[in-house]
């Protein structure tokens, strides 16, 4: 199912990680990305094709996102020990401001996080180029299998997945079909994007 059609959608996954205030604040343009943000707070951006980590520096961020106009790019904001933060956000011609709130601690240290979207990327162009998300994927099922046990997580209407894992190595799999194998470390995120498809244009 294609992502509503408007400029941009803050996804402040899990609404119980969602406390008052506000933390910080993201500037997404029509070529870049910046914000104010504490130095041991990682941005992580996915232009569906390159997940890229963005090291904060004096309490700042910049980056140029590469992404195509009326296509979807991720953020993730991500700090150890504390549940991550998502962004979904579409490309437009008018530049959006974005809050995003404080993060939650996690419950269990000596778990980590798994999160990631489910997407079909466009590419190509001979013209002009196309980077980005064209659709996500809601409601679809991963499993996570370690030690002949499985684990699931299922995607929201914005094709974003989470779950809490203990720590070792798991193999991702989607529709019976291995993806890749991933390591989950005590207190970290982990973000495994999936791709599901592809658009690719003359």
């Amino acid at each position: 199912m294609n992502l509503p059609v408007f400029l941009v959608l803050i996804l402040l996954f899990n609404s119980a990680c969602a406390a008052a205030g506000i933390v910080f604040k993201v500037d997404i343009s029509k070529i870049e990305i910046n914000g104010n943000i504490p130095d041991n707070i990682k941005v992580n951006i996915f232009d569906g094709s390159e997940l890229r980590t963005i090291e904060p520096s004096s309490g700042r961020f910049w980056a140029m996102h590469g992404i195509s106009s009326g296509y979807y790019g991720a953020i993730f904001f991500t700090q150890k020990d504390f549940y991550p933060e998502t962004v979904i956000f579409r490309i437009g011609d008018k530049p959006v401001d974005i809050n995003v709130v404080p993060f939650k601690k996690l419950e269990d240290p000596r778990k980590g996080i798994l999160i990631g979207v489910v997407y079909k990327p466009v590419i190509g162009g001979k013209l002009r180029r196309y980077k980005g998300i064209f659709k996500t994927f809601k409601d679809e099922n991963i499993n996570f299998v370690k030690d002949s046990t499985y684990y699931t997580a299922r995607t929201d209407g914005n094709g974003v997945f989470v779950i809490l894992l203990e720590r070792g190595e798991y193999t991702v799999t989607i529709n019976n079909k291995i993806i890749d194998k991933v390591v989950v470390e005590p207190g970290k995120t982990t973000i495994k994007n999936i791709q599901k498809g592809l658009v690719l244009i003359d």
